[in-house]
């Protein structure tokens, strides 16, 4: 997701001269990233390492925008404006399976796969989920 959020902030700082973010700015870069960034998921089929079967998609994923700073370059050929940013990201994901990922994928047909859900689900049988968390923290410039 690196890039498309970097591309997104350099875009909306480019619209407003490279100004301090306002409230409004702020809004739309939230609307921007939660439309078009591609959050992290794993969804490349990869059965070998197991990655997909057991992680692969988020439940929940909140970026906080931590801190932000515009960086102004002068010479005497040209002068030049950018960014520095540190965002932080909390992603969580319940173990196991939902009913998102069953529809209209080949699981559904599959027996073992259904019973997994039936006995991950069935509140008779003690329904009782656990979330894995991820945070970290990245500079983007």
């Amino acid at each position: 997701m690196r890039g498309e959020d970097k591309k997104i902030i350099n875009e909306l700082l480019h619209n407003n001269g490279f100004k301090s973010l306002t409230l409004e700015d702020l809004g739309e870069l939230n609307l921007r990233i939660s439309k078009e960034a591609k959050l992290p998921k794993f969804d490349d089929w990869d059965w070998f390492i197991g990655l997909d079967i057991t992680i692969h998609d988020t439940y929940s994923t909140k970026i906080y925008l931590n801190d932000f700073e515009i960086i102004e370059t002068e010479t005497r050929e040209f002068r030049r404006k950018s960014f520095k940013a540190r965002l932080t990201f909390q992603i969580q994901d319940h173990f196991g399976l939902d009913i998102n990922d069953m529809n209209g994928k080949i699981f559904e047909l599959s027996s073992w796969f259904c019973s997994w859900l039936i006995l991950q689900r069935y509140k008779t049988y003690g329904f009782k989920p656990f979330i894995n968390e991820a945070n970290f923290c990245t500079w983007i410039e």
